[in-house]
């Protein structure tokens, strides 16, 4: 805060003079609620009420007998515009003590340590928040704090929660109050839990409320791991090129970052992506960036190596494949995914009795052998092997499974989740147009 002759400023915007008030005032309330938005620290929120007290004390002086009114800067002021002008001052100040009171317990400190860990060392992070007392946890903005980081440490650390035990004070407080920030923390974090429950529906419509601030919004991680949350949910109700276009924006958020292992997991979901659609196209693309960034850090390339095989059998010729099963052949801990798309490969290329020494590998309690993928390679390894009725009977297994998914999707909400949005945002435009008019 500046002065000039008997000019008092802060943030270059005037605050206010001994004999003037009205003006001043107002331009009081603008910089401190400015101020609590902000966050500032406590010495400057300190000499904003200092300054504001004063404010008072001269409103005080002002005041004469009660109903009537007094003159400042030559204007007639009525005594109640003034009393409510104390109120809301006293009300401002008592809000600015208990943010600032908030904002510099032990706690609160505490938590400024487990968010600087949360990206790069989450189990250091959540080991920080277990090792807060509950009696030091105090204060709606305090435990919305606490929730939410809690939330995102165990999300981070690969725990997941099926209830909203932990999140619920962070809903309860920045849903409404929140900065774009912490709504879009909050969003994303309410919709994984839905996700945990296997309540998709409910969940997309959490991501879809949470991407409404993402152009507000400065927390690019989040931003980026929304829309990643949104494309599985794309990708099981088919809807391919939403999928796609989902990983390609959060890749290129993850890219702006510095992420390249986020990046290249969502390379391998648009090159998936682009060989269901089959667009040659799109997958060359991505394959040539996922090939650069291979380079650049040869441990990606674990990510990128199934999304390969799967590229050389929609688009390669057998040489393509047998190049890509020699590379296989010498790895170890293959997961259950990867072995289904080996077999596959041999399946393409003719060869039954490679393509069952690996679906026999297969870990018999794995949810591969309960997948559609498996079901239908099932049937193409009988059909090999020369046994007709057994790859028919597999077959019809194939098409009853994949009919009843079909059903299932279709007789749910859940395609319909962002029409339903799209038409509540403009529900909620029209009520807010009748009350301006009505209001």
């Amino acid at each position: 805060m500046n002065k000039i002759d008997n000019d008092c400023y802060f943030n270059g915007l005037k605050i206010c003079r001994g004999e003037d008030f009205a003006v001043p005032l107002h331009l009081s309330i603008t910089v401190v609620g400015n101020t609590i938005t902000e966050k500032v620290n406590t010495e400057m929120l300190i000499l904003i009420m200092t300054m504001i007290t004063n404010r008072i004390q001269h409103i005080n002086s002002l005041l004469p007998l009660e109903g009537k009114s007094s003159d400042i800067d030559s204007k007639i002021l009525p005594c109640a515009r003034l009393l409510h002008a104390r109120t809301l001052v006293i009300v401002l100040v008592s809000a600015i003590m208990l943010t600032a009171c908030e904002r510099h317990t032990p706690a609160w400190k505490q938590m400024d340590i487990a968010e600087s860990l949360m990206n790069i060392k989450p189990d250091s992070a959540l080991a920080v928040l277990d090792g807060i007392p509950a009696s030091d946890v105090k204060g709606k903005e305090t435990l919305a704090r606490y929730a939410l980081l809690k939330s995102m440490a165990l999300d981070k650390n690969c725990i997941d929660t099926t209830t909203f035990d932990i999140l619920q004070p962070a809903i309860d407080y920045y849903i409404e109050y929140g900065s774009p920030d912490e709504q879009l923390r909050t969003y994303y974090y309410q919709g994984r839990v839905y996700q945990n429950q296997g309540d998709n529906d409910l969940a997309m419509q959490s991501f879809m409320r949470g991407k409404e601030f993402c152009q507000e919004a400065s927390d690019t991680l989040a931003m980026a791991n929304l829309m990643v949350a949104q494309a599985t949910i794309l990708y099981s109700t088919y809807k391919i090129d939403d999928y796609i276009k989902n990983n390609l924006d959060a890749a290129k958020l993850y890219k702006a970052i510095n992420r390249p292992d986020y990046e290249i997991s969502c390379l391998a979901n648009i090159l998936d992506g682009s060989i269901l659609n089959n667009d040659r196209t799109l997958a060359d693309s991505i394959m040539s960036i996922a090939q650069e960034r291979v380079k650049q850090n040869s441990e990606l390339g674990m990510v990128i190596a199934p999304y390969a095989l799967s590229y050389a059998l929609k688009f390669g010729n057998k040489e393509d494949i047998v190049d890509i099963l020699h590379y296989y052949e010498h790895m170890q801990n293959l997961s259950d995914e990867t072995k289904l798309d080996i077999v596959e490969a041999y399946c393409k290329i003719g060869d039954s009795s490679n393509a069952n020494r690996f679906m026999d590998s297969i870990d018999s309690t794995s949810k591969v052998r309960t997948s559609l993928k498996y079901l239908a390679i099932q049937s193409d390894i009988l059909e090999l092997q020369g046994d007709i009725a057994g790859a028919l009977t597999a077959y019809r297994q194939f098409s009853t499974t994949i009919d009843s998914i079909h059903m299932n999707i279709f007789s749910r909400d859940l395609l319909f989740a962002q029409e339903r949005h799209e038409m509540e945002k403009v529900n909620l435009m029209e009520n807010k147009e009748l009350i301006k008019l009505f209001g």
